[in-house]
């Protein structure tokens, strides 16, 4: 590669060389020597032989004295050296442009591959390398070894002026091992740390109890969160749980043959009050002739505490109503309620109730 490479930069060369001869022969020819001529005001004036001949006299001669005109001399314009316009040979030029300047060579030439190969980095004097003492006994060494020795008890004295925090141990000590206790011999006393184990009497059965130290004991509160009463105990709704209320199949039997109500007194904000109170319930349908009463139910206060559901989803008074002599002969009821509180108020509220017919598909679920 690199012979290839010389060859293309001499032929470059000798390409160069031949257009570099080509122009010193224009230049050449077009720097003759042209004669130089005054052309200021004053030369611009033909000379006549009356000027040429006339001279000063000066004024030391004497006035008999005669001078004579000199001899006008001719003057003709200098002739240009000659030019070699003979024809070379393309052997000379051939030869003069494969000598090429030993400068440009040198410049051209690609780098040597020895040139590319890194210098090695020496180390700086600055942060010197702690090295093992020689073991030959060179000279200088022990100079070596003491400034080994003056840099680690440097280092040692600031570990031991660092406190560490209780608690982490150095990494440069090892932990502390408890020895396991030796076969023969008495057993070595327990850390006064750690809690003397209890006494045993023989026969004694231990149970299966993990006794917890009385700080990790949490007192848990008797009180449920769910049946605390609402500051607002002003009943202002009787309400019917939006997904329990439906119709009941009470003897298995196809068809339903009562209803099943939950009912749940609302204060003014819409929270539960767990207020028992007198309630009447009317069942009726719908028919061409008008409405037509199916039952009614009185439930006393007492049978309504006895039916609360305090807390959870399900919160009111539940109420399973089986229908008495008559029996609905459409696939839904009216439900009328009259709530009847301590303080003697009187709250009503209605709502459709959905029925099963004896021989009628369930045509949606309804939860139990």
């Amino acid at each position: 590669d690199l012979e290839r490479e010389l060859e293309e930069q001499q032929r470059i060369n000798a390409h160069l060389q031949s257009k570099l001869s080509a122009l010193q022969e224009n230049k050449n020819r077009s720097l003759l020597e042209i004669p130089e001529t005054d052309t200021s005001p004053k030369r611009s004036k033909p000379k006549s032989d009356a000027d040429e001949s006339f001279q000063l006299i000066p004024q030391n001669r004497d006035q008999n004295e005669t001078i004579e005109p000199a001899p006008s001399i001719p003057r003709s314009p200098a002739s240009p050296p000659p030019i070699d316009l003979s024809p070379r040979s393309p052997s000379d030029v051939k030869a003069e442009s494969l000598i090429p300047p030993a400068k440009e060579l040198n410049q051209k030439l690609p780098p040597s591959v020895d040139s590319l190969k890194p210098e090695p980095i020496l180390p700086s004097n600055e942060g010197e390398l702690l090295l093992p003492p020689k073991k030959s006994g060179a000279p200088g060494e022990s100079s070596t070894e003491l400034k080994n020795i003056r840099r680690k008890s440097d280092a040692k004295e600031l570990a031991e002026e660092v406190v560490m925090p209780p608690g982490i141990i150095r990494s440069a000590q090892q932990p502390k091992l408890l020895e396991p206790p030796s076969k023969s011999g008495s057993p070595s006393s327990p850390p006064s740390a750690l809690p003397p184990l209890p006494k045993l009497d023989q026969g004694t059965i231990l149970q299966g109890r993990i006794r917890l130290p009385d700080s990790l004991v949490i007192p848990a509160s008797a009180e449920i969160a769910g049946n605390s009463q609402p500051n607002d105990t002003k009943i202002v709704e009787i309400g019917f749980h939006p997904t329990l209320c439906r119709g009941h199949n009470f003897d298995e039997q196809p068809g339903d043959d009562g209803i099943y109500l939950v009912l749940t007194p609302l204060n003014q904000t819409g929270q539960a009050i767990n207020q028992p109170g007198r309630i009447t319930i009317v069942a009726e349908e719908q028919t061409e002739e008008g409405n037509r009463r199916i039952a009614a139910w009185e439930i006393s206060r007492a049978e309504v505490e006895d039916l609360l559901e305090p807390i959870g989803v399900s919160q009111g008074f539940h109420l399973h109503l089986p229908w008495q002599n008559q029996v609905p002969s459409h696939s839904s009821v009216q439900v009328f309620v009259k709530y009847e509180s301590l303080d003697g108020r009187v709250l009503v509220n209605r709502k459709e109730i959905s029925l099963r017919r004896t021989g009628s598909r369930q045509g949606s679920w309804t939860p139990r």
